[in-house]
């Protein structure tokens, strides 16, 4: 099965960008299936320092090959 890039279109990430992306990509696991987090722009001011310190994997470039992502 293909693996799904789950992304947000902003230039910048929100809290709530960052929270739909990890809790999508949690889903797709659960329900089997391999996808990975990219989120291109920094982010912003709305994500709190204890947010970050859970140290959520996501990548934050992407070339538009699959391959280089590990399944």
């Amino acid at each position: 099965m293909a693996k799904i890039i789950v992304t947000a279109g902003e230039k910048y990430n929100d809290i709530d960008a960052l929270a739909c992306s990890i809790a999508y990509q949690k889903l797709l696991e659960l329900r089997g299936m391999s996808s990975e987090v990219v989120l291109t722009g920094p982010l912003n001011e709305s994500v709190s320092a204890s947010v970050k310190s859970l140290n959520f994997s996501f990548y934050t470039s992407f070339d538009g090959n699959l391959d280089d992502y590990p399944s």
